[in-house]
């Protein structure tokens, strides 16, 4: 499961690479992506990286990683957000609206990611009672 969740984060962000046309641009010229990655979720990169620190904690089984990985979620959810309300929203305006309105910010959108979060409490008890009693 850790090796599987660590190719699929370095896959999104191999599709986030090729995205971008350009290698260097000055902050004036730069545009909006809204194909490739960015079509499926507004920050890809941030769920490549959950993705691969949740694969390394599992691959390395470590509970204290484990439960570290819903305050990284936490962390990078307020960070998007953030950057999105003070840099892309007034910058690119009515066209990051549309984008904003048209693509969701996380991969699984309600009821799903209730699911999810269900997995990951009851993975994470597991890891914690694996980590206090060891067999």
């Amino acid at each position: 499961l850790g090796f599987t969740l660590i190719l699929i984060g370095i896959k999104i962000i191999s599709m986030v690479r090729k995205s971008f046309k350009v290698d260097v641009v000055s902050a004036q010229e730069a545009k909006l992506i809204t194909s490739g990655a960015y079509a499926i979720v507004r920050h890809p990169v941030y769920l490549a990286w959950v993705l691969i620190f949740t694969g390394w904690s599992f691959i390395l089984d470590s509970p204290l990683a484990i439960l570290f990985v819903p305050v990284l979620t936490i962390f990078l959810a307020a960070h998007s957000l953030y950057e999105e309300r003070y840099i892309l929203i007034p910058k690119y305006d009515d066209l990051y609206s549309r984008y904003y309105k048209k693509v969701p910010w996380r991969l699984f959108s309600p009821p799903y990611n209730y699911l999810i979060i269900i997995i990951g409490i009851i993975v994470a008890y597991l890891g914690l009672v694996s980590y206090v009693f060891p067999s």
